[in-house]
């Protein structure tokens, strides 16, 4: 039997090869920011580097560790600590902000945001693989309720459609129930982060009724700065691992994972498996 034929047969049994480091580590100096940012200062760059550092190195730990014995579901238990821890030091980061910065606390004030209010969940969601597979494994795991099958068919109706084509047509998140989300305490970074200032101007921009509405929103910068912070960090964790670590659609990723049991595994396999926004 091939090397190939050994390793399909190996993953179709839920093996896998244990997880190392595969490249030399060294700072990460490229990361995508909110915008607004612009070119970022060397104190913004240095803060995003710390928020990268504080749990790039936690992240591969455990996945290490979990892979040791080889065993493929092993490690897919492990990815929901690793995103509650992630999203704990979300929280805290936060708080450390709201501590710290007065005009921080002066703009949450402002927030719109409230139950019901869904506009958001109509667009394009960016998440690393961990992130897609912890949404499915509360999926799975019963945590939250079967969206499977939606999840498939709004992946049909949106497949390949870019933002402003997924503005268009308005189709729904799949895990949007009742005007609220079904995986609400799974729920990845870029929806943690996206804080608008107004519920009026997004529904406008929603119904396509402000003129405007090319304008960016008006949403807190800095909850989503320390969210692409902590994307930033599991990606540069998954590069180390010699993962495919680029980013993917929410949608699309769980799609895929929901129709191929293998794919999990195939991309723990070091294969990439998932598409690119």
């Amino acid at each position: 039997m091939g090397e190939g034929r050994r390793r399909k047969a190996a993953v179709a049994q839920g093996l896998m090869r244990p997880l190392g480091v595969t490249r030399d580590l060294a700072p990460v100096t490229r990361f995508a920011l909110p915008p607004e940012i612009g070119q970022p200062t060397p104190d913004v760059a240095a803060y995003v580097q710390s928020l990268i550092e504080r749990i790039r190195r936690p992240i591969r730990t455990r996945l290490i560790q979990a892979s040791a014995q080889g065993e493929t579901g092993r490690v897919v238990e492990e990815i929901e600590a690793i995103g509650a821890e992630t999203i704990a030091a979300y929280e805290a980061e936060l708080q450390t902000r709201e501590r710290n910065d007065p005009d921080f606390v002066t703009k949450l004030q402002t927030v719109d945001c409230r139950r019901g209010c869904a506009f958001c969940c109509h667009v394009n969601v960016t998440v690393s693989v961990l992130e897609a597979a912890r949404v499915m494994g509360a999926i799975r795991g019963g945590r939250a309720p079967d969206r499977i099958p939606a999840i498939l068919a709004t992946a049909a109706g949106i497949g390949g459609l870019d933002t402003e084509a997924r503005h268009k047509v308005k189709v729904a998140c799949p895990m949007l129930v009742g005007g609220a989300c079904s995986t609400y305490e799974s729920r990845p970074l870029g929806c943690r982060a996206l804080l608008s200032q107004s519920a009026e101007l997004c529904e406008h921009y929603f119904l396509g009724l402000d003129p405007a509405a090319a304008a960016p929103l008006p949403t807190l910068v800095t909850p989503r700065l320390v969210a692409a912070g902590f994307l930033s960090g599991q990606v540069a964790a998954l590069q180390d691992l010699g993962l495919a670590s680029h980013v993917v659609e929410l949608t699309a990723a769980l799609a895929r994972i929901a129709r191929d049991p293998t794919a999990l595994p195939r991309w723990l396999d070091r294969q990439d498996v998932f598409e690119r926004p």
